[in-house]
């Protein structure tokens, strides 16, 4: 297997954007900024609450955990977060130098969402 860098793990996150995750913008339980739910079929549904931390940020987030779930499964639960916290963070701040990437992920968001 190929080791990560941030241009692919982003597009694996594109990719599971795109094939098996839906995004949904309201409260999220447990004072979290989003969360997600495993479905049948390897699927997820992503909630995220925009105003916590943003949308994209947030969505990228959820979407770590779902593209590293089997790299992830040797740390515990709070260095996890820490790993993906940081991978967010940079992956974010990439998009965020794009006009094209952040026009991509912002057309597809809203389009997850239902926001034209």
């Amino acid at each position: 297997m190929k080791p990560w860098t941030t241009d692919s793990l982003e597009r694996a996150c594109r990719r599971v954007l795109l094939e098996r995750a839906s995004v949904a913008v309201g409260p999220v339980s447990r004072d979290l900024a989003a969360d997600i739910e495993w479905t049948e079929g390897g699927r997820a549904k992503i909630r995220v609450d925009g105003h916590e931390l943003g949308l994209r940020p947030a969505t990228i987030h959820e979407l770590l955990h779902l593209v590293l779930d089997k790299a992830m499964e040797s740390f515990d639960e709070p260095l996890a977060e820490e790993i993906v916290l940081a991978f967010e963070k940079r992956l974010d701040a990439r998009i965020a130098l794009s006009r094209r990437r952040s026009a991509w992920w912002g057309k597809t968001l809203r389009r997850k969402t239902g926001r034209r």
